[in-house]
């Protein structure tokens, strides 16, 4: 396993930029002849306690609600399998007072089956790992006026390849919302958060299962402030979603999931995030191979962004959000289209005085069928388009 740093590709900045005008993409699709798949959604929560050290006045989220796994679970025993777990964006509901709060955070399971195989004899387990990941909040200079984000992922990266080793597979990296802020004194009050992360993995009893090979890429992202909604900056994040799903799908990559490394808590605890300066950071692709592929750089999959607005309402304790892609997943999935991840853009746009639009971003891939396959560009157009 490997992790890589990629490239922005400046000249089509602009053009990644994503339209939220229609919730759909504009992207053109070839005929399927695969199989259709079904889906299944587990609606949960997690709940979480912020928490202020009293001494170093650091702030903190955590939590010992596991009660989810089990939930997630069930759905195996109808043949499907788990393929995100992903936070609702704006679904937060709080409750108690000063230190005896919390945090009940909405979560979705989303699930895949194939109907013409989901009925094969197979006992699959899905089994959850704690890690963490390291990000660093470094300012610049005072004329510059920027924020970089450096984050470390060796614990994560050791995890995934001792799992790989022992035959199991990535499903996804869900961020449960658990993190450490400390402030160092040293470093002109920099912010360190160490944010806590669930990997979620499933192994096959079948002997002759095939192993995968993980490699995560660093994709630069560009966090910029240019307006308000309700009286909140609204942050754009610039990223190639499209130009990098492209580059690893054609070299015979399959997208597992996409973590964006946005610290909770020092949104709102640290001081010097209150300026809104631009900020750079790294989203965390994680891609997999089967080891005996892994020198074919034949593409197997194709890809399709789909982007998304779920519809967030605020109230006294919290917001409630309805997440509305459902339908679009279900509709995507008829046609063969597995969903990889969702990913909060955290772009959002007024639609009332309690309301807002959150923008994200679905992420489809579906396996190259023969008639595809004998042109690269075939195999991912729909991306470029």
């Amino acid at each position: 396993m490997g992790t890589t740093y990629a490239k922005k590709h400046q000249e089509d900045e602009e053009s990644e930029e994503p339209n939220f005008n229609s919730p759909f993409s504009p992207q053109r699709e070839r005929a399927y002849l695969g199989p259709p798949l079904e889906y299944s959604f587990v609606d949960t929560q997690v709940s979480v306690r912020p928490q202020v050290d009293g001494y170093t006045r650091t702030p903190s989220l955590s939590s010992e609600d596991e009660g989810h796994y089990t939930l997630l679970e069930q759905p195996y025993t109808r043949g499907f399998h788990l393929m995100h777990f992903t936070k609702i964006p704006g679904g937060i509901q709080c409750s108690g007072h000063l230190n005896n709060s919390s945090v009940l955070i909405d979560f979705q399971g989303i699930f895949c089956r194939n109907p013409a195989t989901c009925n094969t004899v197979t006992c699959t387990e899905l089994r959850v790992e704690k890690a963490w990941m390291q990000a660093n909040r470094v300012h610049g200079s005072f004329l510059s006026r920027s924020v970089q984000h450096i984050i470390d992922v060796a614990h994560v990266e050791e995890s995934i390849n001792r799992a790989a080793q022992g035959g199991e597979r990535l499903l996804c990296v869900a961020s449960t919302g658990q993190e450490d802020c400390r402030q160092n004194a040293a470093t002109n009050g920099n912010l360190t958060s160490v944010m806590r992360v669930d990997l979620f993995y499933e192994m096959t009893s079948q002997l002759t299962s095939e192993q995968y090979t993980y490699t995560i890429a660093l994709v630069p992202c560009k966090v910029s402030y240019t307006s308000q909604v309700m009286f909140r900056p609204v942050p754009q994040v610039q990223c190639d979603w499209r130009g990098t799903l492209t580059q690893h799908l054609s070299q015979g990559w399959r997208l597992v999931d996409i973590y964006i490394d946005i610290p909770t808590v020092s949104q709102f605890f640290d001081p010097k995030s209150q300026d809104f300066s631009p900020t750079t950071m790294n989203a965390l692709w994680f891609f997999e191979k089967p080891v005996s592929r892994l020198e074919d750089e034949t593409p197997r999959y194709e890809g399709k962004v789909i982007e998304h607005a779920v519809k967030v309402k605020s109230h006294t304790m919290g917001s409630s959000a309805v997440p509305g892609w459902e339908y679009v997943i279900q509709d995507m999935g008829r046609r063969g289209w597995e969903l990889a991840c969702v990913v909060e853009t955290h772009t959002m746009e007024c639609v009332g005085l309690t309301e807002v639009l959150l923008k994200s971003l679905l992420f489809f891939q579906r396996p190259v069928v023969q008639s595809h396959s004998t042109s690269l560009t075939g195999s991912t157009s729909s991306l470029s388009d």
